[in-house]
């Protein structure tokens, strides 16, 4: 969907987030899990919107996890999707201006 977004408002910054947890994760008071806080997977075509997104996460105490553009990464089910933590090895983190690393 987030594709079909971009497609149809090219200059948008469109990014994709937040679509691969339930929402009884957003009910807790911590989103930590085994120590570790929530990795977001965030994908869209745009660095700096990404950035702007990846700020948000960060600001709910969660980490955010730089899945590359748009295309298909983040659909519920897809082969990514479902590998869940393991996933996520590799990725880099999405850091702002300024972060270390």
């Amino acid at each position: 969907m987030a594709e079909e977004l971009q497609a149809e408002i090219p200059d948008g910054r469109v990014v994709k987030a937040f679509n691969l947890n339930r929402a009884c994760t957003w009910g807790t008071e911590k989103i930590v899990f085994d120590g570790y806080p929530l990795s977001i997977p965030i994908a869209g075509d745009d660095r700096a919107a990404k950035t702007v997104v990846a700020e948000l996460v960060t600001g709910i105490g969660c980490t955010p996890i730089d899945f590359g553009g748009l295309e298909g990464h983040l659909e519920p089910g897809s082969v990514r999707s479902r590998a869940g933590p393991a996933a996520a090895r590799g990725m880099r983190p999405v850091r702002g201006p300024g972060a270390d690393g």
